[in-house]
């Protein structure tokens, strides 16, 4: 604890509480984008001031210690702490620590439970979506890693038809944020109400061997489509590592062309006698061989569990690596280049700012918790990779 807080501590002593931190110093804000900002967003009906806020905050949090004396002594150690800005709280907890809204979250981030078996069956689609209207509903975050959804056009046996596919059931949860967090479409006479309601963010992902991935990608370049989602490819160490292979064969290939131009150039220039130039059946063939090499390294199996399989309701979790670690059967759907996928991530992203891209193999990889988990999504901000 700094020397400055213990003096400030020490002076502040046998006054009501409330009275001597509100007094103590007045904060203002900088501008009125800012006061706006706390009143809208993160004000409670009862707070008058931004300090009536930290002091709510403050109060509250310190109200779980187990006696008088040190609810005082937290409460002014937080209170101190927000209102000189030496530490901050998340938005949920400014917003709803200490008010009468009980089905709120202190909580800013989510990433969707799951159903325990039989995920991909629309019991357990529309389970996830209760998951997700109830999370929004508290105004807290949600993602959620769409791969567990079997692709477009899969052929539904129990049913005899065909499925809509991931990015199309996304849309179901696109409007259900939609509905819940619209309010009542006109600013409330209640004096109670908040200023205004949590927009309802969410992250959509995909895996990039997902079938739909391609209608991932470019979902949002349809206007109206999925526009309550932040959408970010799931880039397997697999497809990384195919990325930065045919990467570095093109560049072998480029360098046998050019140095075949070279050797040409040199016999133009130099006039060689016959069997005395360079061996042009060599570079041919060096460049037909690299060639061969890009071509066959260039290929992306798009695919997903094959749902036929005895295991696949009781077993299929949503992670493909997992599945396939176990020697579970896939079914392949479609295979394309590795450079034209990554491309069309990349120019997406360039013109229109989606779909972002995730690594989790390797947040899976540093996670202290992956001998128990696995992380499949983050928040909607996308700075925290959490498990189901």
């Amino acid at each position: 604890m700094s020397v400055e807080f213990e003096e400030w501590f020490s002076s502040q002593q046998n006054i009501d509480l409330k009275e001597e931190l509100l007094n103590t110093e007045q904060t203002q804000f900088e501008d009125v984008f800012s006061r706006e900002v706390w009143k809208t967003t993160y004000k409670d009906y009862k707070d008058e001031t931004i300090d009536d806020t930290i002091y709510r905050v403050a109060a509250t949090a310190a109200s779980v210690e187990l006696t008088e004396e040190l609810q005082t002594e937290w409460t002014r150690k937080f209170y101190y702490m927000l209102s000189q800005f030496r530490g901050t709280a998340g938005g949920r907890i400014y917003s709803n620590i200490g008010t009468e809204w009980k089905g709120t979250t202190l909580m800013n981030c989510f990433v969707a439970p799951r159903p325990d078996n039989d995920i991909d069956s629309l019991n357990g689609i529309l389970t996830n979506l209760t998951n997700q209207a109830q999370t929004l509903k508290a105004e807290g975050g949600w993602g959620e890693n769409f791969s567990y959804i079997r692709p477009r056009g899969s052929f539904i046996y129990g049913i005899g038809v065909e499925t809509p596919g991931a990015v199309k059931y996304m849309e179901m949860f696109d409007k259900t944020s939609e509905i819940i967090t619209s309010g009542s479409g006109k600013k409330s006479e209640n004096k109670k109400a908040k200023g205004k309601i949590r927009k309802g963010a969410m992250m959509g992902v995909l895996d990039v061997s997902h079938p739909d991935i391609i209608e991932f990608i470019t979902a949002k370049q349809s206007p109206g489509r999925l526009t309550k989602f932040n959408l970010s490819v799931n880039c397997t160490n697999e497809f990384m590592d195919k990325v930065l292979l045919v990467q570095e064969l093109n560049e072998d290939l480029e360098k046998a062309n050019q140095e075949l131009k070279d050797a040409q150039q040199w016999c133009v220039e130099n006039e060689p006698q016959q069997g005395h130039g360079p061996d042009f059946l060599a570079f041919e063939c060096r460049i037909i061989d690299a060639q061969k090499k890009v071509a066959e390294a260039d290929k992306w199996e798009l695919r997903f569990p094959d749902t036929q399989s005895p295991m696949y309701k009781d077993k299929w979790c949503g992670h493909l690596g997992n599945w396939e670690a176990e020697g579970r059967p896939t079914k392949i759907y479609q295979t394309v280049s590795v450079t034209w996928l990554w491309g069309l991530m990349m120019e997406s992203t360039y013109n229109r700012a989606e779909p972002g891209v995730l690594f989790l193999d390797r947040a899976n990889h540093f996670s202290p918790l992956n001998y128990k988990e696995t992380i499949q999504a983050t928040n909607p901000c996308g700075e925290q990779t959490l498990a189901p």
